[in-house]
């Protein structure tokens, strides 16, 4: 919401605390069941992984590899990889026209899931913004923000700018992927400007 604020936007959230990639799709009131429920959105900024990583160390959910993210990702397994490429694949089908960024974790001692949701992005055709670009996500600045091994409200704010600063220069630096964005939503899908 602060990042929205800062640019005229308005934002929807379709996650709560807790949720990892399975429970994201499985959960009656957030993730998928709310995204289907939503107008269509221009930019869908994933930032998950923090959960899952504690599940798979816990051996409740098993990680999976890029083989489980299918072409048809209705078939994908009960994985992180398979959900995670999931979420992605639901977006794609209910938001055409949207741009999707995958975010690296936002806490260090899960950043070992980095590689996998670079992988998974990479697969689909979606952005993937690595955090620990932006020097604020590596700074004494945001480790001193977390209590409890979460970020306290001037925490949030410094991670909306750096996120707005590297979303901006993803923007700059993957024009082969954003440049096909056309602000298109729900009501414009029929037709592409280009076409």
């Amino acid at each position: 919401q602060i990042l929205a604020r800062s640019c005229g936007a308005e934002a929807v959230n379709f996650a709560k605390g807790g949720l990892s990639t399975k429970t994201w799709l499985s959960n009656a009131t957030y993730g998928l069941s709310k995204l289907l429920s939503t107008p269509v959105q221009q930019l869908y900024i994933i930032a998950l992984g923090i959960n899952d990583n504690t599940q798979i160390n816990a051996g409740t959910l098993t990680l999976g590899s890029i083989s489980d993210v299918n072409d048809d990702y209705t078939q994908n397994p009960d994985t992180f990889f398979g959900n995670y490429g999931r979420i992605i694949g639901n977006i794609k089908t209910y938001a055409p026209y949207a741009k999707i960024a995958c975010l690296s974790v936002a806490r260090p001692q899960e950043r070992n899931m980095d590689t996998y949701i670079h992988q998974i992005a990479d697969k689909m055709g979606v952005s993937f913004i690595d955090l620990t670009a932006d020097e604020y996500f590596t700074s004494a600045i945001y480790y001193g923000s977390m209590f409890s091994s979460h970020p306290i409200v001037y925490g949030y704010a410094g991670m909306a700018k750096a996120i707005e600063r590297l979303i901006c220069l993803d923007v700059l630096n993957n024009t082969g992927y954003w440049g096909t964005y056309y602000g298109l939503v729900a009501e414009d899908t029929s037709t592409n400007p280009e076409e």
